[in-house]
């Protein structure tokens, strides 16, 4: 009897086991996600992905901020992959391609991701750039509503994906003042296929257009201009169709390197 117990009580905790690695896999493949959202995909009930969801926290692997119905990723996720992650990989893949196109355009390029409620910097041409205003370095994080790639990154994102970080920006103390232009913003860059922004109080701004595999926006490129240098107008007439040009041939080495890998 007690091994019958035992073997029950393994099946039942690799079961656990298992389905805590789907739910990591799953926010890591689709972005922030609510309970609902996680039950549904898993296929087990709301009160079991509670239970697994609290286990994550306490294990340090995720997060929910305050005020958010959405849990993250945090970076502690990294010690699971060994030095291998999709982050690394499209840095390795695109620094090259960023840094030789920067010697033409002359203006900063920065490649940017969404790691839960911020935007990070996998590769600037800033520390180099002799227009740059600011030397933010790999690593630097950023607001997701101060950023014009966050604008066209969920523009260009599966909607559901798109509608936990609104979702997350407007329940946030912190960013909920900005939520309703944030999402115009959003909108704006769905309609025009770019996004551009200027913070408050800046003398730069930002324009960025998404880097997309399998058509979906994975990351965003973004060139930043001092604003009295450039109008709008002008910057969309001769940075705009760089930056796709970059972001044309980055999306095809990312497929180049899926196809190798």
């Amino acid at each position: 009897m007690a091994d019958a117990q035992d073997e029950d009580g393994g099946t039942k905790n690799l079961q656990t086991v298992t389905r805590a690695m789907a739910i990591l896999e799953l926010i890591s493949r689709d972005g922030p996600l609510n309970v609902t959202s996680i039950a549904r995909a898993i296929g087990i009930s709301r009160s079991a992905t509670l239970r697994i969801l609290k286990t994550l926290i306490a294990s340090g692997h995720i997060a929910k901020p305050p005020n958010a119905r959405t849990y993250f990723l945090t970076e502690r996720i990294l010690t699971l992959s060994s030095g291998y992650t999709r982050n690394n990989i499209l840095a390795t893949v695109t620094e090259p391609i960023i840094r030789e196109a920067s010697q033409r355009l002359l203006w900063p390029l920065v490649l940017t991701v969404p790691v839960g409620p911020e935007m990070l910097v996998l590769v600037t041409t800033e520390p180099d750039s002799p227009l740059a205003l600011q030397r933010m370095t790999a690593g630097y994080r950023m607001a997701l509503s101060d950023t014009a790639s966050a604008r066209i990154v969920l523009a260009q994102s599966r909607p559901e994906v798109c509608d936990e970080y609104l979702t997350f920006v407007r329940q946030s103390s912190d960013t909920a003042p900005q939520a309703g232009a944030f999402e115009d913003g959003v909108m704006r860059a769905r309609n025009d296929g770019f996004a551009l922004h200027q913070v408050h109080g800046s003398r730069e701004k930002s324009l960025a257009v998404a880097i997309r595999t399998d058509g979906i926006a994975v990351a965003g490129l973004t060139a930043r201009f001092i604003a009295s240098a450039l109008t709008d107008s002008k910057a969309q007439s001769d940075v705009l169709p760089v930056l796709q040009t970059i972001a044309s041939r980055i999306s095809d080495a990312l497929a180049s390197a899926a196809t190798t890998s």
